[in-house]
């Protein structure tokens, strides 16, 4: 009888401590699908820079080994293996590091999803398109790599800065977002950008544009006249544009220059750039 109880004994021992880890759980991802993980991943790999991020901010750094060229936030993340492109992604290289998790988004593509899927890989894909996406995908992604309360408490954080921003948006300016300096891509309906701008009390004059991100037109730009523009690149790149001279935002010297690499990745640091977004607005004509 005894040798029966020392054996049951170790397997209810094993059993609880596995169940006291919060493993195993299945998570239903940003696509829908319901992923198992049996247990803590040791070995994940990111395939988006907002991935990358996510991980780090969350306190589940030391457990990568990969992540993409573009990658380059926080500073630790530069040290990672370097598996190639977002899209295409490198299937090989990511299968080189052995990975037990990796994380995608949406653009890195359906045939890496679909070829981690038939190797058996566990694919977590994120949906970090918006503000209460990137709060999801913390939580997500917190509760996958075993770090359900660091990801809680910087949920919990961001979120609180994001109710602020709603409660003292109160002005209406229009809004003009330039990805580049040197060109006339913006940020439309769907967009996160678009999001921020709504957020911070602002009108989007890209809000009829046929996408979340493209090209608008002078005409338009002109015709919409507005009152902020917002871009990452140096200011000087917008006054020194002839064609913009005439805009209310340019008149009054209301071009700003934010963090690019914030701005245009879905992670913790937008709501940073959310947060100065809102003050330029108060602080704009």
């Amino acid at each position: 009888m005894r040798r029966f109880w020392i054996p049951l004994i170790l397997l209810l021992l094993i059993g609880g401590a596995a169940l006291a880890d919060g493993y195993p759980v299945t998570i239903v991802d940003g696509a829908g699908r319901e992923v198992l993980l049996t247990e803590r991943p040791r070995r994940i790999l990111s395939g988006t820079p907002s991935c990358t991020e996510i991980l780090f901010a969350v306190g589940a750094g030391d457990q990568v080994v990969g992540v993409t060229r573009w990658c380059n936030y926080p500073e630790a993340a530069k040290e990672k293996e370097d598996i190639g492109d977002i899209v295409p992604l490198n299937v090989e290289k990511v299968l080189a590091r052995n990975p037990d998790l990796v994380l995608l988004q949406r653009l890195n593509g359906k045939e890496a999803l679909d070829k981690l899927e038939e190797l058996g890989i566990p694919v977590l894909v994120l949906e970090a398109d918006s503000f209460t996406g990137i709060l999801e995908a913390i939580t997500m992604v917190g509760e996958a790599t075993g770090h359900r309360a660091e990801a809680e408490e910087l949920a919990f954080d961001l979120a609180g800065r994001l109710a602020a921003v709603k409660a003292k948006a109160r002005k209406n300016l229009k809004v003009l977002i330039l990805l580049s300096g040197e060109s006339l891509w913006t940020a439309g309906p769907g967009s996160f950008l678009d999001e921020a701008v709504a957020l911070a009390g602002g009108q989007n004059v890209a809000y009829d544009l046929d996408g979340s991100w493209g090209e608008i037109s002078l005409e338009v730009i002109i015709k919409r006249n507005p009152d902020v523009i917002i871009t990452s690149s140096p200011v000087e790149l917008v006054y020194g544009n002839g064609l913009l001279s005439t805009l209310a935002a340019v008149e009054k010297r209301q071009v700003y220059q934010v963090d690019g690499d914030a701005f245009h990745r879905a992670g913790p640091r937008l709501f940073a750039v959310l947060e100065e977004l809102s003050g330029l607005l108060q602080e704009s004509q």
